[in-house]
């Protein structure tokens, strides 16, 4: 029989390895600093400081969504087709703004009429600038026959295509951790405890202010 000394040695051996093991474990569960917290996951902790690790993970997701990424997995072929999708509401946008100048209702819009709308609204606005506006606006004109289209308007990409919306899917789809190419929720989850963790030191779930102050100096630098 084991000896009642040698059975309490490897006792206590085993539960000091498996506190070593649950140590490591929580480490890795955690960014090396609130400067190594990716963007994406930073500005939901630095900007409105949830009340627990949960309302964190919930106002991620929420910000997903509302940028239009409310599936899971997120994909590449999900991102292309954010992307169509940002630009078309950029070209709707175009012609919905250009057209309100369509004074006569012909369906397109001449340079007299960006003109003499400019002079009827101009505000406080002098001469000069009225003439930059104008100037700016008949960039829109393609074929330089001093009329914009519909057609024209619709051809002009000018949403930028670092838009917000794409900007912040693709933020966190590129946080995809074993890189097979999509971001499951499962994967945004565990980052997102990670990154949490990573801030509430003390391991109370709760963000304190001394707690936060690393984290709002890690984002003015990425600003």
């Amino acid at each position: 029989m084991i000896g009642f000394r040698k059975r309490i040695f490897l006792i206590s051996t085993f539960v000091i390895l498996n506190l070593s093991s649950f140590a490591i474990a929580q480490e890795n569960d955690k960014y090396p600093s609130v400067n190594d917290i990716p963007a994406a996951l930073n500005f939901e902790l630095s900007a409105f400081r949830p009340q627990s690790s949960e309302k964190y993970i919930e106002q991620i997701f929420k910000r997903l969504k509302i940028k239009g990424c409310e599936k899971f997995p997120i994909t590449q072929a999900d991102m292309s087709m954010l992307s169509q999708k940002i630009k078309l509401m950029h070209q709707q946008e175009n012609v919905a703004r250009i057209m309100a100048f369509d004074r006569n209702f012909d369906g397109k819009v001449s340079q007299t009429e960006i003109h003499d709308s400019l002079i009827d609204h101009r505000g406080g606005a002098d001469d000069a600038e009225l003439g930059r506006i104008e100037e700016r606006m008949m960039k829109f004109d393609a074929n330089h026959d001093g009329v914009i289209t519909e057609e024209e308007m619709s051809a002009w990409n000018s949403g930028d295509p670092q838009s917000s919306a794409l900007n912040s899917c693709e933020a966190f789809f590129l946080l995809d951790p074993n890189k097979d190419g999509q971001l499951t929720a499962d994967e945004l989850r565990s980052l997102t405890l990670k990154a949490f963790r990573t801030v509430d030191v003390n391991g109370d779930d709760v963000i304190s202010d001394q707690e936060r102050e690393p984290l709002l100096a890690a984002s003015r630098r990425i600003k």
